[in-house]
């Protein structure tokens, strides 16, 4: 990808991120022993993410932080999975843009 890109050695790098949120969903009281009870925490997993129960988190959201160049080659290519990644953009001037 960075050939493709015509990417120098200062476009060579790219940053990567997983986010992972956890949310409770409730608390229930269960029996311990012959006297006791605890609390059991109940978490949200989300069923329709198709990774909820894998990673054991709420809700999943990865990011990346590119140089321009292998981003519009990243973008023209349209790797599966790239779509849903939140995107961020270096360019030459050393703003960063967000991209969705």
């Amino acid at each position: 990808m960075l050939a493709e890109a015509g990417a120098s050695e200062e476009d060579d790098w790219a940053l990567v991120w997983t986010l992972e949120d956890l949310q409770s969903e409730r608390v229930r009281s269960e029996r311990a022993g012959w006297f006791g009870t605890v609390e059991r925490e109940v978490f949200a997993l989300d069923p329709f993410s198709g990774r909820g129960a894998d990673t054991g988190a709420t809700a999943t959201e990865r990011a990346i932080v590119l140089p321009t160049r292998p981003y519009q080659v990243l973008a023209e290519k349209r790797p599966p999975g790239f779509e849903s990644v939140r995107k961020f953009v270096v360019g030459r001037d050393g703003r960063v843009m967000s991209v969705r």
